[in-house]
């Protein structure tokens, strides 16, 4: 695992949290977030890979149990934060697929997937660079695609593991 997203999954990083009553207040609460920021520097540098990223979100995925509080689901959210301003292949499906899961023990993650979508539709007439191109002109490697990270995928590992269809 990437050292720069080992924090996300220690309980001292969720209970920095535990305040934030709102998607809007948690959503402001992870953007501010030193982890965070962080981990989206990694991200736009390239010390992140996609694959990287992949593997992170399988991990904590499989963690998840139908019916029992997941832990995982700010993990996720966090997570959501960090490559909500990267329009990469990877950033893109997760943000999607995240956005289709209903299921309680992945609200909050959900919802804050949700609102990052929707930030990001309203933004991207006004923005006229992606961080692919923002690497580009920096001369850094693009990140590469994770193989099972297409569409479906998070849906995938959420059905596989519940048992849904």
């Amino acid at each position: 695992m990437n050292k720069l997203l080992k924090p996300l999954v220690l309980d001292d990083f969720s209970e920095r949290f535990v305040g934030a009553s709102t998607t809007d207040g948690l959503l402001y609460a992870l953007g501010r977030n030193a982890t965070v920021k962080e981990i989206q520097q990694g991200i736009v540098n390239g010390s992140i890979s996609d694959a990287e990223l992949h593997a992170f979100v399988h991990s904590v995925l499989s963690k998840f149990a139908p019916g029992i509080f997941f832990a995982g689901d700010l993990t996720l959210a966090a997570l959501v934060v960090a490559v909500s301003s990267d329009h990469g292949d990877f950033a893109n499906a997760f943000l999607s697929q995240l956005t289709r899961i209903r299921a309680t023990e992945l609200s909050r993650s959900s919802r804050i997937a949700a609102m990052v979508v929707q930030r990001r539709r309203t933004t991207s007439t006004t923005r006229s660079t992606t961080l692919k191109e923002e690497r580009e002109q920096l001369g850094l490697a693009q990140p590469s695609s994770a193989e099972n990270s297409g569409p479906g995928y998070i849906q995938y590992q959420y059905e596989e593991t519940c048992g849904a269809t």
